[in-house]
């Protein structure tokens, strides 16, 4: 029986080991992306189908997919010095008829998302910030047994700043399963009155492997 270097045996375990940290700024093709964060482009200001997002860790490596199974728009503002909080996505609604506007709070319009390629046995923490500096149109996210959480409380990080103290915290620990997976939602209500639309503007995750 021929066995496999140790080097090799070696490289192949040590994938996520410790913590892994993963920054994603939501916008379009054009928007300013902030630093230390890479960049989540969604279609701007129309309809997407399942739009689907890539993201490696600050190393790099280790990449992970984060995929939305609904109608997710982006937006940009242009704004390089807030590039987090005026840029994002955000829960897309197509008018049912023509003159009807798209952005009335009729509804609360739910988006599942999963975030795919984790280690099992992992500890998933999520940190979220809003968009277009909230306006009342702050997005509910949740991820795992979360809940739906409020970002409308986060606000554009300092310049050099983590981010972490500006963001809010949406879940901590979230374990993950056999398959890899978390699965989460993306939304304008949290059960209560729909705001107008849901924005959202980054997120930052940390991924702990025991």
């Amino acid at each position: 029986m021929i066995y496999p270097p140790l080097f090799v045996l070696a490289f192949a375990f040590s994938a996520f080991a410790g913590t892994s940290t993963y920054k994603l700024d939501f916008g379009t093709a054009n928007s300013p992306v902030a630093e230390g964060f890479q960049a989540g482009e969604a279609v701007s200001l129309q309809e997407t189908s399942d739009p689907v997002f890539q993201v490696a860790d600050e190393k790099g490596a280790n990449s992970l997919q984060i995929a939305f199974q609904g109608a997710v728009g982006g937006f940009s503002l242009g704004d390089e010095s807030k590039p987090l909080t005026t840029d994002g996505i955000y829960t897309f609604k197509k008018p049912a008829v023509e003159g009807m506007d798209a952005s009335a709070p009729d509804e609360a319009i739910n988006i599942p998302f999963a975030i795919s390629g984790l280690p099992a046995g992992s500890l998933v923490t999520l940190y979220g910030v809003n968009a277009w500096n909230a306006e009342g149109r702050a997005a509910f996210v949740s991820l795992g047994d979360s809940g739906m959480v409020d970002l409308a409380a986060s606000t554009e990080p300092k310049p050099g700043s983590t981010a972490f103290d500006s963001f809010v915290s949406v879940a901590a620990k979230q374990k993950v399963g056999t398959d890899g997976k978390l699965a989460g939602v993306f939304s304008n209500s949290d059960g209560s009155a729909p705001r107008a639309e849901g924005q959202w503007g980054g997120l930052i995750l940390i991924v702990e492997t025991p």
